[in-house]
């Protein structure tokens, strides 16, 4: 697919800080998350309903993970995609290029790099998703505003109806039996034993061997956060849309209004949520219930990102923000690194922790890992335009060898600041 010579991504001096500063943050946030499944077979543990600590410190991590964290920075990641995908496409329009085909040919890429980090490093990938979902969020490019939000929750509001008509049995069953899994995938607790073999005593290949059976149960599983994803992709659209980010102070009632709206909705939904979660399946009032329910991760993910864009406001916080920004311009090599440096850890071939650290250590080990994240990316970033994962995902995007190395005086220049 050949493209116009101009066709270059964006520069350095071309981002948006706020948008930086948020990705940094959602780095954060789903590295604290992920660390339960990172360290324990945590997708099966939590269907055995299993309980492993039960400490007083690791009950109050988890609390406060559950409570602050969990559900509400992979919807921020998806609202950040969202926004990212219709600057990608303004900016190709804007040089005359092809952008469609050059959008989709970027999330073939990818779909490519999640499936390597998914059978090659860590079972738990996002980006697959994140790359499927966007050959039918392409479809919403050039749709007004008004469609893409009301699209928006409409998805969002989507799974309580899929799960009410039993989609769940009807998708997750057939999936099992075309992978060839069947009923190995239906047995959670034989699925348990076997990760808990594999990441504590096996060798590399037999855990590649056990990512693949990993890989296929989660999406047999987590295809219901699809319709969620989408609409936080479509939010974002909708965000980009209206150029909210790139004019903070003339959208600054609207951002205040979503603010205050998010904090009410979040605050009533954490208020009712163990009420309406124990609502009966068959009924339908739990479709109402779960309607409820379904906007608590995205108003904490709103009210996260609206109070951040409103502190990035003040010239001293803003300042103080610039190491955050700088895990957020590399953040998918950050993603990448972080379950490198994770699985290395726990796994059997690393420092062998799987299974041996609980909620509270392993937020202590969250809080010391991003430390390193934000130093690498300063480093990096001195020297090198792009993180080294976003160079070659753009060198394959665009089809040409990308510029990689700052000029000598740009590097002296961005050391000195």
């Amino acid at each position: 697919m050949s493209q116009p010579n101009n066709a270059n991504p964006i520069q350095p001096n071309e981002r948006m800080l706020e948008l930086d500063v948020l990705r940094g943050f959602a780095i954060f946030g789903i590295l604290i998350v992920n660390m339960q499944f990172f360290s324990t077979a945590f997708q099966y543990l939590s269907r055995v309903r299993a309980n492993m600590w039960t400490e007083e410190g690791d009950k109050l991590a988890k609390l406060l993970i559950d409570s602050f964290a969990s559900g509400n920075f992979y919807t921020m990641f998806s609202f950040l995609f969202g926004i990212g995908m219709i600057i990608f496409l303004d900016r190709a329009r804007a040089k005359g290029i092809r952008a469609v085909p050059l959008f989709l040919r970027r999330v073939t890429i990818l779909l490519l790099i999640g499936l390597v980090h998914a059978l090659l490093i860590w079972y738990g990938d996002i980006l697959v998703e994140y790359a499927v979902l966007s050959f039918f969020l392409i479809l919403f490019a050039r749709a007004k505003p008004r469609l893409v939000l009301a699209s928006a929750f409409f998805f969002l509001l989507l799974r309580p109806v899929l799960t009410y008509f039993g989609a769940y049995q009807k998708i997750t069953v057939p999936l099992y039996s075309a992978s060839g899994l069947g009923n190995q995938l239906c047995d959670v607790n034989g699925l348990l034993d076997r990760a808990n073999a594999a990441y504590q005593y096996g060798t590399y290949g037999d855990q590649v061997g056990q990512r693949l059976v990993d890989f296929v149960y989660q999406y047999g599983t987590f295809w219901a956060l699809f319709p969620v994803v989408f609409a936080m992709f479509l939010f974002g659209v909708y965000a980009a849309k209206k150029r909210i980010f790139h004019d903070v102070e003339g959208n600054i009632k609207l951002i205040r209004l979503v603010w205050l709206g998010s904090l009410i909705v979040a605050l009533l939904t954490t208020f009712f949520k163990s009420d309406l979660t124990a609502v009966n399946t068959i009924s339908f009032k739990y479709v109402y219930s779960q309607w409820f329910l379904s906007l608590r991760n995205p108003a904490i993910c709103f009210f996260y990102v609206t109070s951040i864009i409103q502190l990035l406001r003040l010239p001293a916080l803003r300042a103080a923000s610039l190491p955050i920004a700088t895990v957020g311009r590399m953040a998918l090599s950050n993603y990448l690194a972080s379950s490198l440096i994770c699985t290395t850890l726990f796994y059997s071939f690393g420092f062998g922790l799987f299974n041996k650290v609980g909620p509270g250590t392993g937020l202590l080990i969250s809080l010391l890992i991003y430390p390193l994240l934000v130093v690498f990316s300063i480093l990096w970033l001195r020297h090198f335009r792009y993180g080294p994962v976003e160079w070659i995902w753009r060198t394959l995007t665009y089809g040409k060898l990308q510029s990689m190395r700052l000029p000598a005086s740009k590097a002296t220049s961005t050391a000195a600041e």
